[in-house]
């Protein structure tokens, strides 16, 4: 698991980005993946070092530093 480095609103999501193996990776992740995932967006915007991503950056979990996990 990596812990994000930030986060950013898009028209169709919001983009993370985290360090691996050296280099910052980003991806979009679309609302219905974060509602399918349990992740509150506006909480992600706000706190997105209180999330980390899987290996391969499949999938986000929220950690007990979030205000809404």
């Amino acid at each position: 698991m990596r812990l994000l480095m930030s986060s950013r609103k898009k028209v169709t999501g919001i983009e993370v980005t985290w360090k691996e193996a050296g280099a910052t990776r980003g991806r979009l992740f679309s609302y219905a993946d974060l509602i399918d995932m349990h992740i509150n967006a506006i909480d992600l915007l706000d706190h997105p070092q209180a999330y980390q991503i899987e290996e391969g950056g499949g999938t986000l979990v929220a950690t007990s530093l979030g205000c809404c996990t």
